[in-house]
C-alpha cells in the first residue's frame, strides 16, 4: 500500500519547519560530526535521557545531510501507517532519513 500524497507532503513541510526552527541552535554537540560522517550504507541510532537534545543533534544534521528529511514516528497524523510504509514512501525523494521517538 502507498502512503497518501498529502501525507508525504505533510511531513516534508513539517520537516523543513522543524529544520529551520533547528538552525537557530548554533551550538553542535559532540556527536554531531559523527552521524554525518558515518557511511551512507548504515543506521545510526541515537539514545539517551529525554531533554538532552536528540532532536535537535538529528534536525541539526538533517539541515547539513544532502537531501534529507526528518520525521517522528509519533506524530498524530502518522499513526495509522507503520515506519517500513513511511519510510519506503520518502526513500523515493529522499536519500537520507532521520525518525524520530522509534522507540
Amino acid at each position: 500500500m502507498d502512503l497518501e500524497k498529502d501525507v508525504v507532503e505533510k511531513i516534508i513541510v513539517n520537516s523543513e519547519h522543524l529544520k529551520k526552527w533547528a538552525s537557530g541552535f548554533e551550538k553542535k554537540r559532540y556527536l554531531f560530526p559523527k552521524i554525518l560522517s558515518t557511511s551512507p550504507q548504515y543506521f545510526v541510532g541515537v539514545s539517551g535521557m529525554r531533554g538532552i537534545g536528540k532532536t535537535v543533534l538529528m534536525l541539526q544534521a538533517a539541515n547539513v545531510a544532502k537531501n534529507s528529511v526528518y520525521y517522528s514516528v509519533d506524530s498524530t497524523f502518522l499513526q495509522q501507517h507503520s515506519v517500513y510504509e513511511i519510510v519506503s514512501a520518502l526513500a523515493k525523494d529522499f536519500s537520507n532519513v532521520f525518525i524520530d521517538e522509534i522507540q
